[in-house]
């Protein structure tokens, strides 16, 4: 766990400049973190993708989720696969949630199995979406680098408006000067310890390290303040770099 948010991180941090607009549906997040065993990873993605992908593939086309994905640990704590969906009904979430459950212990028992003895433990999150570029570009395939935060809870939605308001015009520019392809910025509704989640995209690891210090720099020089406080609310956090594996282009 690393305390403070220096220069690379901050870029993390504040990419997630647009609110969303009372007219938009708030996009919700269901996560499920992995801890897997290394040598036997492989095996887990290949499960995920001929089991759950078409299961989630049916729930997308029907309409009751957005999206969904895998993505690799690339670097980072502990955490090694991360299986999302994203919807806008928590509630409708739930029940795919329950009938996927359903599905797998009637016809997938032995890659359930399987999956247990490759991933043997894992936390689940669900993330409401505070601001976004654009979830489903983050989602869709490339590296991500994700930013987990604990942060003062009474101070956290003052946090929130410093991302979507205060950093907006850096991190937006960014995105239509093709630094980074996408971000987003996610609030904790259930799960961990970890209470704001930043998210950006990129092509690949190295384009997100750098992208990371161009605008950090950006980021103190325009915003020092807000910057400033932004890291008082929220002084530790911690650093994953992904790679989508699923579903496959």
């Amino acid at each position: 766990m690393k305390r403070g948010l220096p220069i690379v991180v901050a870029a993390g941090a504040m990419f997630f400049g647009s609110a969303l607009s009372a007219q938009e549906p708030q996009q919700v997040v269901f996560a499920t973190y992995y801890r897997c065993t290394q040598g036997q990873e492989a095996r887990a993605d290949e499960i995920v993708r001929d089991v759950f992908g078409p299961m989630f593939d049916r729930h997308v086309s029907a309409g009751r989720l957005v999206t969904w994905g895998l993505n690799a640990h690339v670097m980072g704590s502990g955490w090694r696969r991360l299986m999302y969906s994203i919807g806008t009904d928590r509630d409708v979430m739930f029940d795919v949630r329950d009938q996927m459950i359903e599905e797998l212990q009637r016809d997938h028992a032995d890659a359930m199995r399987e999956l247990g003895t490759v991933c043997p433990s894992h936390d689940d999150y669900i993330w409401n979406v505070v601001g976004q570029n654009s979830l489903a570009d983050v989602a869709g395939g490339g590296a991500s680098l994700s930013t987990y935060y604990m942060c003062d809870q009474t101070q956290q939605e003052r946090a929130d408006s410093l991302v979507t308001q205060a950093m907006a015009p850096v991190w937006d520019r960014h995105v239509s000067q093709g630094t980074i392809n996408s971000w987003a910025w996610l609030a904790h509704r259930h799960g961990g310890k970890w209470r704001r989640l930043g998210v950006i995209s990129a092509s690949d690891a190295k384009s997100l390290l750098n992208a990371q210090e161009t605008i950090g720099d950006d980021l103190n020089e325009q915003n020092p303040i807000a910057f400033r406080e932004l890291n008082e609310i929220c002084p530790t956090h911690d650093d994953y770099i992904w790679n989508s594996v699923a579903p496959q282009p």
